[in-house]
């Protein structure tokens, strides 16, 4: 039996994708259930596409939220411009509008990230684009203060379009 941590050890260091696999494979699923979350996290975080795809392949809750800070690997993935971690999580139906402990929800994370890639993908995928934070602040906010004004152009007709297209959904983030 594999010992407590395994998986976000060989996650987190890079392991070879066989090992992961076996682990994945060996793991009580009770033990799987409670690591593979957080081991989702760090492998989207790094650029671990490989890892992204074995952990959800096994059964990892794609929208897992960190009891820490409330962020998914979806979160983590957008925020450190991992693009095609992104796009296995979003393939895989990972929900982007999920918000973590202060109310961003991956947009927010990818937007603060600065990859439009990831942006882009996200709303094709329907991310809000005008969901404010707990502090008020949107996406476009966001790439406005990092300096980004293609992105908040980008973002700003998203939100408009949105807005008269699905307005229900944009009055209730």
């Amino acid at each position: 039996m594999a010992s407590s941590g395994q998986l976000c050890s060989a996650v987190a260091k890079d392991d070879n994708i066989n090992s992961v696999e076996s682990i994945c494979q060996t793991y009580p699923k009770e033990q799987f259930e409670a690591e593979a979350g957080e081991a989702l996290i760090i492998a989207a975080r790094n650029g671990f596409t490989g890892y992204v795809e074995t952990l959800l392949e096994h059964g990892a809750d794609k929208n897992y939220q960190s009891a820490d800070d409330g962020i998914t690997a979806l979160h983590a993935a957008a925020r450190h411009r991992q693009y095609y971690c992104v796009a296995a999580l979003i393939k895989a139906k990972a929900d982007p509008t999920i918000c973590d402990h202060e109310g961003s929800t991956a947009l927010h994370a990818a937007t603060e990230g600065g990859e439009i890639g990831c942006v882009q993908y996200m709303v094709q995928s329907g991310a809000i684009a005008s969901a404010a934070r707990k502090d008020g602040k949107t996406p476009v906010q966001l790439a406005l203060e990092i300096g980004n004004v293609p992105l908040s152009e980008y973002l700003s007709v998203v939100a408009n379009t949105q807005r008269q297209e699905i307005p229900h959904l944009v009055a209730d983030h």
